[in-house]
């Protein structure tokens, strides 16, 4: 009876090996398939899709104020490549929008603020990336912004005064429409004379002295900042007879 018992206990232990090989086999997959409620996990990060970013200027030149927009396009291996585009010059975001995509590419043209210093620039665009693309940042381009000569006008009631008149000048300095506004001071001159105007959103308003005889003005405009430049203007009044 007792050898008959000990000849069954290698087939005992190879069903208890199998049985735990076998649980040990499905907890591994559901750890791995699943969180511990059966709802799918998110995706590792190793099985992100590659992108490829690429940022376009139409030039490296531009002048202060004016209306720049960078192109920047995207490309993935396969899905869909939705989100934002970031636009940093250096390691500072200055611009975002969001891209426009059809099937494995996306674009955009962003529009760069108004404001950008004079001087060099290194542009960089940066792929925000989804749930099934990964990030990418795309290759450096280097943009100049120059500074801008901006216009000057000036505005009376009448350009020939009756003798002993003080007309009345309206003053505007302006740049790129939509652009920053110039500051800085206006200066009057009248021969020998001259006086200094201050600013306000790139207008002034001034009173001459009396005009006795035929007169030249230079009005000339002096930049607060490095985004404009200096410039001057002339006019004349004539006197009526």
């Amino acid at each position: 009876m007792n050898t008959h018992v000990q000849g069954r206990r290698p087939w005992r232990r190879a069903l208890v090996a199998s049985l735990a090989a076998t649980t040990l086999l499905f907890t591994t997959f559901t750890s791995a398939g699943s969180a511990s409620d059966g709802t799918p996990e998110e995706p590792l990060a190793g099985d992100l899709v590659g992108s490829n970013t690429r940022l376009i200027l139409s030039s490296r030149y531009a002048n202060f104020g004016q209306k720049v927009k960078v192109k920047v396009r995207v490309e993935s291996l396969g899905p869909t490549p939705t989100g934002t585009v970031q636009i940093f010059d250096g390691d500072k975001a200055i611009a975002t929008d969001t891209l426009w995509t059809r099937f494995s590419s996306g674009k955009v043209d962003v529009a760069l603020p108004r404001d950008v210093a004079v001087g060099l620039h290194r542009l960089t665009a940066v792929y925000s990336g989804n749930d099934e693309v990964a990030t990418s940042t795309s290759e450096v381009e280097t943009l100049n912004m120059l500074r801008k000569s901006p216009k000057i006008t000036v505005k009376t009631k009448s350009w020939k005064v009756k003798k002993g008149t003080k007309p009345k000048l309206k003053v505007t300095v302006s740049g790129f429409k939509g652009g920053p506004h110039p500051l800085g001071t206006a200066l009057v001159r009248v021969g020998g004379w001259h006086d200094k105007i201050g600013l306000r959103d790139g207008k002034a308003s001034y009173t001459l002295p009396k005009i006795t005889k035929k007169t030249r003005i230079k009005v000339i405009y002096y930049p607060k900042k490095a985004g404009y430049t200096k410039v001057s203007k002339y006019y004349t009044f004539t006197i009526k007879k």
